[in-house]
């Protein structure tokens, strides 16, 4: 998770490599699931678009769960970790053109954080230098009225912290749909592929995402009318880095499902919910590596994220 990698990001090899492995952690437990009435009575073709009004904030609770296990080999312990972030996110419209593309602010408060490292858990004071770093990351980006998002940037944190702002982004890969030009019927589907980078130190990752959105029909969430879609996720990073004498490989696989609700009325996201499973290796050679040798590593992980409006129309 990001507390785990945040704390261990040094500028070395060594530590980097454990740093991207638990920022790889923090992609997407209560299992989604579809909601118990679904109307797929409709047989219009309908176009979704976000709308956007300058000026306006709205609240997200924003709750994630993660297990991870890792086998570092006889070099290392192993580790098995339990996370769990819960907070608001603040989403702002700065301004809104005239062809619809709008200006999002997005920062976090109220954080509650819990780790449980090999059984043993985190106190609150080791924590609370990192909820401090969250409270002032602020992100700014562009977004037009399909929830395509343009020259996206994270204000008021350090260059170092780089590796922890990469790693938010692909903890929200999935929550939030750009949809496609034409219209929908219910029981149709549309993909959305994207590649996130994500660097600590000599490490440089590409993690390619390809989302598969079903609108499967229409159901009711605080007091609203709202689209339902099944979102199927499969990630994958096969790359490898040079440093120093060092050759760093990383090759794994992610999958997840979700399902999100989107009021078409309001333009307005009401809720996603994720959860993914992934295996990851990460093999080290050369100098870095003990009795310049081969290191190895497994992370098996399983998030979940939940991401809900608080208020109501």
């Amino acid at each position: 998770m990001l507390v785990q990698s945040c704390s261990l990001s040094r500028h070395t090899t060594r530590a980097a490599v454990v740093a991207v492995a638990l920022c790889l952690s923090a992609t997407a437990f209560a299992k989604p699931k579809p909601p118990r009435k679904l109307d797929t009575s409709e047989t219009t073709a309908q176009t979704f678009r976000y709308k956007y009004k300058a000026a306006q904030a709205r609240d997200f609770g924003l709750n994630m769960t993660q297990e991870l296990s890792m086998e570092q080999g006889a070099a290392m312990p192993a580790v098995n970790t339990t996370s769990t972030v819960k907070a608001v996110m603040n989403v702002k419209t700065q301004q809104v053109l005239p062809n619809g593309m709008a200006t999002i602010e997005t920062s976090y408060k109220d954080f509650d954080l819990s780790v449980t490292n090999n059984g043993v858990e985190m106190g609150k004071a080791q924590l609370k230098n990192f909820e401090s770093l969250l409270k002032g990351i602020r992100s700014t980006s562009k977004m037009n009225p399909r929830g395509v998002s343009q020259d996206f940037q994270y204000e008021g944190i350090d260059p170092s912290m780089k590796q922890m702002t990469d790693s938010m982004k692909s903890v929200t890969k999935g929550l939030t749909p750009v949809f496609p030009e034409k219209a929908l019927k219910i029981g149709e589907n549309w993909k959305d592929v994207d590649t996130i980078t994500v660097s600590q130190g000599p490490i440089k990752l590409s993690l390619k995402f390809t989302i598969t959105y079903t609108f499967l029909g229409h159901t009711q969430l605080k007091k609203r009318r709202v689209a339902v879609f099944k979102s199927d996720i499969n990630m994958t990073v096969n790359d490898t880095s040079n440093s120093a004498g060092t050759t760093i490989k990383v090759k794994g696989r992610g999958a997840g499902v979700g399902y999100l609700y989107f009021d078409n009325k309001a333009g307005a996201l009401i809720k996603s919910e994720l959860e993914m499973d992934q295996t990851t290796h990460m093999t080290v050679e050369g100098a870095n590596a003990p009795a310049g040798g081969a290191q190895s590593m497994k992370m098996s992980q399983k998030t979940a994220t939940t991401m809900e409006l608080k208020d109501t129309p």
